[in-house]
């Protein structure tokens, strides 16, 4: 089997820049829960910021437990988001490898799925816990509860479940392609 010019060239473009995508994706996976942290640091209290995000009024101070604890359930979508991008970093730098095709580029893509599923959810639940977590030291009546349903977190979840179905064929694609290559 021959290979035309063509085809190597577009081979070597498309694997310099898949290891440009795969920088990127590192960079980002390592910029975004960093940006949350200093967005909190940086902004006008946590609490506040916090309590804007949602569109929550505090009329108490929280706790610094309950700030440190609101910390943790806002980093959670964005480590979730760094998670699917180290598993899109390493689908990337098999593809710069020339191995497109095989189970554990599906199971990068797979990953990414999982890791955006986990993150969708963690996007749909953190303003809630957020709100509850903010307001429990509150006086009764003024403790809230905030539900908070956007397209952001509902599009990562339906893109999340197609990235997991589109890894899960290829890696048994790669499977079969295997057993059918052993039994030739």
């Amino acid at each position: 089997m021959s290979t035309s010019p063509d085809t190597v060239l577009s081979d070597r473009t498309l694997k310099r820049r898949s290891r440009v995508a795969a920088g990127l994706c590192l960079g980002a996976a390592v910029f975004l829960p960093l940006s949350v942290l200093a967005a909190l640091a940086l902004g006008n209290g946590a609490s506040a910021l916090y309590a804007s995000r949602i569109g929550l009024s505090l009329s108490h101070a929280p706790s610094g437990a309950a700030i440190i604890l609101a910390t943790i359930v806002a980093l959670l979508p964005a480590l979730c988001a760094s998670a699917a991008l180290l598993s899109a970093r390493r689908f990337l730098s098999h593809v710069a490898d020339g191995r497109w095709f095989d189970q554990t580029a599906g199971r990068a893509i797979r990953n990414m799925g999982l890791w955006g599923i986990a993150g969708a959810i963690c996007g749909l639940v953190a303003p809630s816990l957020i709100g509850l977590i903010l307001t429990a030291g509150a006086a009764a009546g003024e403790r809230s509860l905030v539900i908070s349903i956007g397209s952001g977190p509902l599009l990562a979840l339906l893109f999340g479940a197609v990235l997991y179905l589109i890894g899960d064929v290829m890696r048994r694609a790669a499977a079969l392609s295997a057993d059918h290559a052993s039994i030739i």
